[in-house]
């Protein structure tokens, strides 16, 4: 499925030739699968319906009172598979980023379903989200500047596997938890960086620890 972005909304639908404003979400796909199909065995990591973000528009002034809506997010879907890379492209404006505050649970969509791993997430919290596997990565470098690398993988490992803080625990006895850690800093190439602080990675670093 392609999903179209104008300037000030995103729409579902495939992108016109003589509209310049109108992009379309990439997907990667192999030379089996045509892009925008998806074979019946393989079941959607993401499954998105219909999604709407209105934002009211308000008067000035002692009374204020709302005047129209800014459609952010208007009739979105899309299937997103598990493995595939899928890429959201738009002008400043389109939407995007709303989009992914609406996935994220960052904000609550004025219509419509998220669907993550056959489960109605529309309802759920970030954080419920991220237990159930959902991550994501902002804008903005967002890490732990005065912790090393290693610390802010194993915060992010221990709140996965459910490890709360017991003052008088120590983290290495959290074999799971730090086996886990290693096994990311390898896959990131950060190893060699384990005890590094964050503040002192270069910022693709901080972003492959992000």
């Amino acid at each position: 499925r392609v999903a179209c972005v104008r300037a000030g909304e995103i729409l579902a639908g495939a992108p016109k030739e003589d509209d310049p404003g109108s992009v379309e979400v990439v997907r990667t796909s192999d030379s089996a699968v045509a892009v925008g199909q998806k074979p019946d065995q393989v079941k959607p990591l993401l499954q998105v319906r219909k999604l709407c973000k209105f934002f009211p528009i308000r008067s000035k002034g002692f009374l204020r009172r709302e005047i129209g809506q800014v459609k952010a997010v208007n009739n979105v879907s899309l299937e997103i598979e598990k493995g595939k890379l899928t890429t959201i492209l738009g002008p400043n404006g389109a939407g995007k980023t709303t989009f992914f505050n609406l996935v994220s649970g960052l904000l609550t969509p004025t219509t419509g379903k998220i669907f993550f791993k056959g489960t109605d997430v529309t309802n759920l919290s970030p954080i419920k989200r991220v237990e159930a596997g959902m991550g994501r990565s902002f804008q903005l470098t967002n890490v732990f500047p005065t912790l090393s690398a290693h610390e802010n993988i194993r915060l992010a490992a221990q709140s996965h596997q459910k490890v709360g803080y017991k003052i008088f625990t120590n983290h290495r006895k959290y074999k799971n938890v730090n086996d886990k850690t290693e096994m990311i800093l390898e896959r990131v190439l950060l190893k060699d960086k384990s005890h590094t602080l964050a503040s002192n990675l270069t910022h693709g670093e901080q972003r492959k620890l992000e």
